[in-house]
């Protein structure tokens, strides 16, 4: 680096070539970073809207993540419920075999093993289902809740209540069913249909739940592409205008280096006159 003398003229151009670097190392930070705002002294009101709108985008993103993480805890529930339909409609079906008197009791004993085994399955299903130790379809838990916007009111959440989807045999009303004898499987034909009847609508409203989930989920995707659009607005660098700044500190860097030496030599030859 060239040494400048401690003329008058020599102090004046060292404060600029101070100047000159900071710029360029400014630049070169800018450029380098793609944003216009690197430190406080760039735009501090600028740098204190785009660090709230940058937590607002990643919150937002956050949640449209726990949106479709609660959509596969869905899909788990439909997933149940449709099997346990499919049961049911096979006890349906064999209490309609039993319930007719073309048959004997020992061939509605045997249909009433089957249905015996299927209401056991159905409350096995119920049972096991449950996400990350959370029941689903026991009854046992109310309240299941997501997060689903960046605040903290009763809107930036979803509630369902758990007990409304409770799908053991005893809360469908076929923990007594058998159809051993042809009276017993005529009347668990009302207690089935109830069952089936329960089924559909928890399906029914899973499915609804699911549709309004993905609407929230196409909502945080607009939301934070339109902050993210405004936040660049904030704080992305003007490319043309920054290479150009650069070019012209370069070139002021460059003279003021040719100066330096001048300088530097003018004082040379005023010391060999005083010889």
């Amino acid at each position: 680096m060239t040494r400048i003398s401690n003329t008058t003229s020599g102090i004046y151009l060292r404060r600029q070539a101070r100047k000159t670097n900071q710029e360029l190392r400014d630049n070169s930070a800018k450029i380098s970073s793609g944003s216009r705002i690197t430190k406080s002294s760039d735009d501090a009101a600028g740098l204190s809207m785009s660090t709230k709108m940058n937590a607002n985008i990643r919150s937002q993103r956050q949640a449209s993540r726990n949106a479709q993480d609660f959509v596969s805890v869905l899909q788990i529930m439909e997933g149940r419920l449709s099997g346990q339909a499919e049961m049911m409609v096979r006890i349906r079906e064999l209490t309609i075999q039993a319930a007719t008197g073309s048959i004997s009791d020992n061939e509605r004993e045997l249909l009433n093993l089957e249905v015996e085994g299927l209401i056991h399955e159905i409350k096995r299903t119920a049972e096991s289902t449950n996400h990350l130790n959370q029941d689903l379809l026991k009854g046992d838990q109310k309240k299941f809740e997501v997060q689903v916007d960046k605040g903290n009111g009763k809107n930036d959440r979803l509630h369902i209540d758990l007990s409304d989807f409770a799908q053991t045999p005893f809360a469908l009303g076929i923990d007594t069913v058998k159809i051993d004898k042809q009276y017993r499987a005529q009347h668990s034909l009302a207690k089935i249909d109830y069952a089936i009847e329960s089924l559909s609508m928890s399906r029914a409203e899973v499915g609804a739940i699911q549709n309004r989930i993905q609407s929230t989920i196409g909502k945080l995707g607009n939301d934070v592409a339109n902050h993210t659009s405004s936040k660049s607005r904030i704080t992305d660098l003007d490319y043309a205008q920054a290479t150009a700044k650069q070019a012209s500190a370069k070139i002021k860097q460059s003279v003021q280096t040719s100066i330096a030496g001048q300088v530097n030599n003018m004082g040379a030859s005023y010391l060999k006159l005083l010889k």
